[in-house]
């Protein structure tokens, strides 16, 4: 078909899809290679660091230096709270931040399906704190920034933790609850990103028609400031600027942190101005489904649904793919 008889949309495809012509397809190899027994579900997980954590029935912590198994295996009825339901699980991880600086990547921060929170420490395998029905949902995520822990659970209720920086000698500070919040209970997708957390919510329809509706608009945006001086503002609803999927996943690259980019179902990726708050472009860089965004020095690595992996060079216009390969079956 001549390209004078495409639609606009397919000719913009055309135009901004990400030349892969030159992608490396060789996985990369890592020295040593690390690897881990897993054989169970994972529900969630956090790094620090050498150490890796999965959550699930079980809390199991890794040293990718020592060995593939687990150095630690906690079981959630050693924590010693209560569980309303038969099969409890971790739903929610992260490290929160130390007291003092060597205490950075210890204390594990654990949320359940039945709304508690305890924490565990790495290095002894001991549950160091508990808060019981700190949640009357199931804690969806845990996240942290600067001294603050942000715990958010299904329902849209919203706790922020503060942790005192200690002297040496008391390094054990309390955590206190700072802020109690709430944000919309119909979120789909949240994740902190620079002091804002980013929360989305699916698109009520499939629809990629151009028509002026708020349905056609895709994915609603909505963003938060917990951890403001003083109290929060107003949450802010954004959208994109023209038909994408569900949310999924969202990064920033660490050499360019005034941009921000949402992976969406449909393999879609939008592009923010964090400070300016409006969707710059639309692009779409996938058949399947984006599920995974990270930012790694000045590359975009991005995953889908069919547990391929690609990287970008988001400076050139069209993206160029650097890197192509198969990570996951």
């Amino acid at each position: 078909m001549p390209l004078s008889n495409l639609s606009s949309t397919a000719k913009r495809s055309l135009e901004e899809y990400p030349d892969s012509t030159h992608a490396n397809r060789r996985p990369p190899k890592f020295v040593p290679d690390v690897r881990m027994i897993q054989p169970h579900h994972i529900y969630a997980f956090a790094v620090f660091g050498r150490h890796v954590c999965t959550g699930a029935h079980h809390v199991r912590v890794y040293d990718t230096q020592m060995s593939e198994r687990p150095i630690f295996i906690v079981d959630l009825r050693e924590t010693g709270l209560e569980f309303r339901i038969k099969d409890p699980k971790v739903t929610a991880m992260c490290f929160r931040p130390g007291a003092h600086p060597r205490d950075e990547g210890r204390y594990l921060w654990c949320g359940t399906k039945d709304g508690h929170l305890w924490e565990l420490d790495i290095k002894t395998g001991q549950v160091t704190d508990t808060k019981p029905a700190a949640h009357t949902a199931s804690v969806s995520n845990i996240f942290r920034y600067g001294q603050n822990v942000i715990t958010l659970d299904e329902g849209g209720k919203m706790q922020v933790y503060e942790v005192p920086v200690a002297d040496v000698e008391d390094s054990q500070a309390s955590v206190r609850l700072a802020r109690s919040l709430r944000v919309s209970e119909r979120f789909t997708f949240a994740r902190m990103i620079c002091g804002k957390l980013w929360t989305a919510t699916a698109p009520m329809t499939r629809s990629t028609t151009n028509a002026p509706s708020v349905a056609s608009k895709g994915a609603t945006i909505r963003v938060y400031e917990p951890c403001a001086p003083g109290s929060m503002p107003p949450g802010r609803t954004l959208f994109t600027t023209e038909w994408t999927g569900a949310v999924t996943a969202a990064t920033v690259l660490p050499l360019q942190p005034d941009t921000v980019y949402l992976g969406h179902e449909g393999g879609f990726i939008s592009v923010w101005s964090s400070e300016e708050m409006v969707c710059q472009h639309v692009i779409k860089i996938s058949a399947s489904d984006i599920l995974a965004l990270e930012g790694v020095g000045e590359r975009l690595w991005a995953g889908n649904r069919k547990g391929q992996i690609c990287v970008y060079n988001v400076e050139q216009k069209p993206w160029v793919a650097t890197n192509v390969w198969m990570a996951h079956t």
